[in-house]
């Protein structure tokens, strides 16, 4: 007996603390049983966990924010929006709505207008009217500004009061379309009508409630209301967003509904009305608890609301923009890419490679597009694009295009020079080509040309802006991009293989480094095979943008830096390995470069080696500067012959190398061509057949220096050091003489 005592003792202590227990646990979370959701979440609730809740609070509405112009009168005295919703929906005229949610197609829009429209118009057949369009705006938390703000090109936003404050702070720059002082939009600038609401507070059951409970929700309900209701604390702009919306949720009584409105929530969500309980009980008992701590009213009119909106120079980001707040590692990427380009401007000049002949002979490319290559990836910036995301697209697009159109521009113009020789031997209008190889052309063909050229691109980007679909903006931008570096890259790699198959015999006889350094001094035809690695590039990109999108970044830097080895970053480093390759050479040779130098000119003017002359007379050729090794021998020939040289020689000598777009003409300064000149009418003046040779020393000499200036870079090729090892050989051995 006291062992089973014991037992029934024990049993009813359990129970009882059981019983304690889970009382004091609802009594002390009144969460447990009240839950605060979303549309989205309410509509996956099945339909008997529905049926044993009820909702008793809502917030979050959808509004319609309008022009003050457009309702000024209808709403200024006005709580709530019956009278404004009819005089809309009684607005038979133009009137464009749009939205930046998501979930808001064109024709959910429409939908969810139309039974709003029936229920105010108390007409089941009502219509919207054929005038109103809707437009869904997707451009992330970027910003349009050509066209304006995207709020002066409609009249009417639909969305939440949050979306509202902030957008309207992001477009806050006008053109003064419709609000005609210059400062910011605001807020205060448009009438909010809430509609419905997006979160309700949902009480899960009422069964077993007893007065304790009852009053714990009231409680609770209670002091979300003075939560939501309390924007004093807010006083920095950083909480321009919280202040604002909180004001806003005044017009509607911060968690206050009705029955339409709720019923106008459900339709939206698709959710039967008669599937979903409601009560009223608990808000307005949390009211009045509310009314008894404080002094303020919940329900504000419009006017009131607009007293206490803040104006949109206080903005919610503590930089311009938002870039602090926005940055991504993406960005990080493409500055690292703007910075490279310092960093080869930097080497460019430090090093002096810009005084080299490479350098110059492709300038367009060298000293432009690096700074274009720069431009276009601080456009891609997102930080960039916050404050205008089509000025950021057209920029990039832009500069793609122009970097595009110098580069083809650039190559175009050297391969015409290196075939001007031969155009002109064949051409009955010699100087019309030679003015086209002049550098004022060159200047407006590869740089002035592609400035307006390029803008073609940029027009479909101003057409499709106006879709207001980031989405379709980028892809379009990306496809313009992509489309001007394929065709570039196929047409250099293209004429690469053609350049290859047509010089198949040079190749297989010298080898390929010949091809490429030596019959092309100035790294062309490495800068055309290079492109190679670009297109490879542009697949993996393609690719990545199918299978891995995120990843596409690190393409896009990878593609960066390749830009900056195509721009001049090959020729920079070719020129950085020639000096490295021949700084031991050079060290040697240096004290003798004066005395060397003059001995195999001298070889050269008097064409005592074959194997030189031919040697160097190609390599002047593909320099670009034949016509000084021509004149050069027209002069040393004068020399050899007589003491004295014809008139008509001097005369055939002015026409062909010193007249201003001749045919070979050549670079002397302008007091030997005039020297020149004077000497030769002179002759003429007092009809001389004949003048002494030594009329043509001093052209005879500036063209020897151009010699020399070619023959330096001539000195530093493979093809020189080979043919000078067999000439010192055979010279040590008194081969040569």
């Amino acid at each position: 007996m006291p062992f089973r005592s014991k037992n029934v003792f024990l049993l009813v202590f359990l129970i009882m603390l059981s019983w304690y227990l889970l009382v004091d646990t609802s009594l002390g979370s009144s969460d447990y049983n009240i839950s605060y959701i979303d549309w989205k979440t309410l509509k996956k609730i099945d339909s008997s966990t529905l049926s044993s809740s009820s909702i008793i609070a809502a917030d979050n509405f959808t509004s319609l924010f309008v022009w003050n112009d457009l309702f000024r009168m209808v709403l200024q005295n006005n709580t709530f929006d019956t009278i404004g919703l009819e005089w809309l929906f009684n607005y038979d005229a133009e009137l464009k709505f749009f939205t930046f949610d998501t979930t808001l197609t064109v024709e959910v829009m429409k939908q969810m207008m139309e039974f709003i429209g029936r229920d105010v118009m108390r007409n089941s057949f009502y219509s919207l009217p054929k005038l109103w369009k809707f437009k869904q705006i997707l451009m992330n938390k970027n910003t349009e500004c050509i066209y304006g703000s995207v709020f002066e090109v409609f009249d009417i936003m639909i969305g939440t009061n949050i979306e509202f404050v902030e957008r309207i702070r992001l477009n806050r720059n006008h053109r003064q379309f419709k609000k005609k002082s210059s400062d910011y939009l605001n807020p205060s600038d448009f009438y909010s009508i809430p509609l419905f609401p997006n979160n309700f507070w949902m009480l899960n059951s009422l069964n077993g409630f007893n007065s304790q409970y009852y009053e714990s929700i009231v409680q609770k309900l209670a002091e979300s209301l003075a939560l939501k209701s309390s924007f004093q604390n807010y006083t920095s702009c950083t909480d321009s967003l919280k202040h604002d919306s909180i004001v806003l949720e005044r017009l509607h009584g911060v968690m206050n509904f009705t029955s339409t409105q709720l019923e106008w929530s459900l339709k939206f969500s698709n959710i039967s009305s008669s599937s979903v309980p409601q009560n009223f009980t608990f808000l307005q008992q949390a009211m009045e608890v509310f009314y008894q701590n404080n002094q303020d009213y919940l329900f504000w009119n419009q006017s009131k609301v607009q007293q206490y909106l803040w104006t949109s120079s206080c903005f919610q980001c503590s930089s311009a923009n938002c870039v602090s707040e926005r940055w991504a590692w993406v960005d990080t990427l493409d500055i690292t890419v703007v910075c490279m380009a310092v960093l080869y401007y930097l080497v460019l000049f430090a090093s002096g490679a810009f005084r080299s002949p490479v350098i110059y002979r492709k300038y367009p490319i060298v000293f432009f597009c690096p700074f274009i290559v720069m431009g276009m990836y601080s456009s891609m910036v997102n930080s960039f694009n916050n404050g205008c995301i089509s000025v950021g697209v057209i920029f990039t697009v832009y500069l793609a295009a122009l970097l595009n159109v110098i580069y083809i521009c650039t190559v175009v113009r050297y391969y015409y020079l290196r075939n001007l020789y031969n155009i002109i031997k064949n051409s009955k209008h010699p100087k019309l080509f030679k003015y086209l190889s002049s550098e004022l052309v060159g200047f407006v063909f590869t740089v002035i040309f592609p400035i307006p050229t390029a803008f073609v691109a940029t027009i479909p980007i101003f057409i499709i802006v106006q879709t207001y679909n980031s989405l379709i903006v980028n892809t379009t931008n990306n496809v313009i991009i992509v489309l001007f570096c394929a065709i570039s890259c196929f047409a250099g790699v293209s004429f690469f293989i053609y350049e290859a198959i047509r010089n198949r015999k040079l190749i297989a006889k010298f080898g390929l480094g010949r091809f490429l350094l030596f019959e092309e001094p100035y790294y062309f035809r490495i800068d055309l095979l290079a492109l190679g690695l670009m297109i490879l590039l542009l697949i993996l990109l393609a690719i990545l943008f199918l299978v891995l999108p995120n990843s596409i970044v690190a393409i896009r830097f990878v593609i960066g830096l390749t830009l900056y080895m195509l721009t001049g970053g090959t020729s920079l480093l070719m020129l950085f390995i020639e000096n490295v390759r021949n700084g031991n050479v050079v060290k040697q040779i240096s004290s003798e470069t004066k005395h060397s130098n003059a001995e195999y000119i001298e070889i050269i003017k008097n064409n005592s080696n074959k194997d030189l002359v031919e040697l160097f007379r190609l390599y002047s050729e593909k320099s670009l500067a034949l016509e000084n090794i021509l004149l050069m021998d027209e002069l040393v020939g004068f020399k050899r012959r007589s003491e004295n040289i014809k008139i008509e020689d001097l005369k055939k000598v002015h026409e062909m190398y010193l007249t201003a777009y001749s045919a070979y003409e050549v670079n002397v300064s302008s007091i030997a061509k005039s020297t020149f000149e004077k000497d030769l009418r002179d002759a003429e003046a007092i009809q001389s057949l004949k003048v002494r040779n030594e009329v043509v020393d001093q052209i005879m000499k500036e063209v020897e220096m151009n010699l020399i200036s070619t023959f330096s870079r001539f000195t530093r090729t493979n093809e020189f050091r080979q043919w000078r090892e067999i000439y010192q050989l055979q010279k040590d051995r008194v081969a040569v003489i």
